[in-house]
């Protein structure tokens, strides 16, 4: 068997017994033909000097409407909320404060009662009848008579299946019998389901509200096909359910007081007690052996206390455990051995199965899986978490943060106990690291290529890495040189153009690499240069030869220029004397 747990949720914002909004059928009151008899099966007639805790039990983490009151599960202090004597039972809501034990200390004005049949006393088709009077007229108070379907998530939890919501198949309700002390002159009977399945019914007391503090049997009458509602001898109302999804599985019954709220409505200033008085509550099966139109004191008792099937009468063994195998006298045919319950844990965090946990990565859950041969046995679970801050602890799992942990090594542990016979018991434990986020490791390269002027220089971040392959984000900046304009700042790579330069420049860059948590950083310095000037190249000589040859003629301009020279200063001189020319020539 696995024990399991689910929150129970309402899935209304006024109730979880009612809806806003009903049909309402005022119906006068009519005769109906009973079945030939019925035969009891269960009965608490409340002849004891107190409840009997083996039939029902105290819901007392009930919170619902808004209400006021502080359901105990006090029947013997002065101040009681139960009390059994005379034959009857009472169930007394008082005005005093108290810090209720069941709602976490909560304050609350009123104490009051809320008992329930479940995983005691579960019933599929029959009658169940209570005999019941209120004997409050002032405003305030709410009594009810009604039932669950036994699969609903609502205390005790046995955990044989018992975690479906409100109401969905398998937590249905059927309410028998609702009195509200702010509408006096009648009563109700409805069907909460998600099948669409019968509808809200109003009775009026042909007294008036006065007829609410007379004794009335107040029954339900349920078959696989009909649900029908009975006033003493009177059919209220009846519903087909054939075709109905719910309302085929066993149901428990619910008697409470609730005060005030969204229902109750103001509670009277002079009202500070109100009473319940309940004669008994049966449930009986039809039977053709006998013509009884009730399921009460009188009717035949061919009880069947421990549910094995074999009536009181017949039964030598009037407490074997309930689903054990008996024979024809009620005895187990088969001793069944009280096996102890085995525990396994499993580590998650972030609804990941994990072997260590990142102090960085978000909620912790160690969550418990129970295991029973014994599918009758109900457990406790008990953690052990010294070393843990600030669990949440629910049943089968534990959580917490792991930022309010050092680094290192913990262990958690679990002890399942059953309520066999012996109680036994088992442990797990589990044991994990923490592990400190640890910061990036920060890298850059530069693409290959030039740096002049124009050129475009690409520079990655992509080599950089994390111990815990986390995810990185980059963030790049310039720290130094002529100013450029990065493309891609917040990725890994990045680019910029070279802009002019007067003069060959360093460039500085930065880069920040963050997994989140932790960061690092890695710079790098790029040498921008001035764009290259291109020179003609200098045209060389092909040979010596070329060489001789420039020289013979530089030779032989000079002659000439010499020759030409001397020519002209001979002529001037004979112009200049012409005398002496004449004696020369003679």
């Amino acid at each position: 068997m696995f024990y399991t747990l689910t929150a129970f949720s309402s899935l209304i914002t006024l109730s979880s017994r009612h809806l806003v909004g009903f049909c309402v059928f005022l119906l006068v009151g009519m005769s109906y033909p009973a079945n030939a008899g019925w035969q009891v099966q269960w009965m608490d007639d409340f002849t004891g000097i107190g409840v009997n805790w083996d039939k029902w039990t105290a819901q007392i983490q009930a919170n619902y409407n808004n209400e006021i009151q502080c359901y105990t599960d006090d029947d013997s202090s002065e101040n009681r909320n139960y009390e059994v004597s005379n034959g009857t039972l009472k169930i007394i809501a008082r005005r005093q404060n108290t810090a209720c034990v069941g709602l976490g200390g909560q304050q609350k004005s009123w104490t009051s009662g809320r008992l329930n049949s479940k995983d005691k006393a579960e019933f599929l088709y029959g009658r169940v009848e209570a005999r019941i009077r209120f004997l409050n007229q002032e405003k305030g108070t709410w009594p009810a008579f009604w039932m669950l379907e036994n699969r609903i998530a609502e205390d005790p939890k046995k955990n044989d299946n018992d975690f479906i919501n409100w109401p969905n198949p398998g937590a249905g309700e059927i309410d028998v019998w609702e009195w509200f002390s702010n509408r006096p002159d009648s009563y109700i009977t409805n069907f909460f389901n998600t099948s669409g399945c019968g509808a809200e019914v109003l009775y009026n007391y042909p007294g008036g509200g006065g007829d609410v503090s007379q004794w009335h049997n107040y029954a339900i009458e349920r078959s696989a096909t009909k649900i029908a509602f009975y006033i003493d001898d009177i059919l209220v109302t009846q519903h087909d359910v054939t075709n109905c999804a719910q309302y085929k599985e066993p149901m428990f019954v619910l008697l409470n007081v609730a005060i005030g709220g969204s229902l109750g409505g103001n509670v009277d200033p002079s009202l500070n007690q109100a009473t319940m008085e309940v004669d008994y509550v049966g449930y009986c099966t039809a039977t053709e052996s006998n013509d009884f139109a009730y399921c009460n004191e009188s009717t035949i008792t061919d009880l069947d206390d421990d549910a094995d099937g074999v009536l009181n009468a017949s039964d030598l063994c009037p407490e074997t455990p309930i689903g054990a195998s008996v024979d024809d006298i009620g005895c187990s045919s088969v001793q069944e051995v009280n096996v102890a319950p085995s525990v396994s844990l499993q580590l998650q965090q972030n609804n990941v199965s994990v072997t260590e946990v990142d102090d960085s990565g978000g909620p912790v859950s160690i969550n418990a899986q129970v295991n029973d041969a014994n599918e009758q046995d109900s457990f406790v679970l008990t953690w052990q978490t010294a070393a843990i801050v600030e669990p949440q602890i629910s049943d089968v799992s534990l959580v917490f943060d792991p930022l309010n942990l050092s680094a290192g090594s913990y262990t958690v542990s679990v002890e399942v106990r059953d309520d066999g016979n012996p109680s036994l018991a088992s442990n797990a434990s589990i044991t994990f690291d923490i592990i400190a986020n640890q910061a990036p490791t920060a890298r850059i390269s530069r693409g290959t290529g030039t740096t002049y002027e124009g050129d475009t220089v690409a520079l990655s971040a992509s080599g950089s890495t994390d111990p815990e392959q986390d995810t990185l984000s980059y963030v790049w900046t310039q720290t130094a040189g002529p100013v450029v304009t990065l493309l891609n700042a917040n990725s890994a790579n990045v680019s910029f153009v070279v802009p002019q330069l007067s003069a060959d420049r360093e460039a500085t860059f930065s880069v920040e690499v963050s997994d989140g948590q932790a960061r690092n950083y890695a710079t790098v310095t790029v040498l921008l240069k001035r764009a290259q000037v291109t020179e003609m190249p200098t045209q060389q000589s092909s040979g010596g030869s070329m060489g001789l040859s420039l020289l013979f003629v530089l030779l032989v301009y000079v002659a000439l220029k010499s020759f030409v020279l001397d020519k002209m200063c001979k002529t001037n001189i004979a112009k200049r004397s012409p005398s002496r020319a004449h004696e020369v020539s003679k």
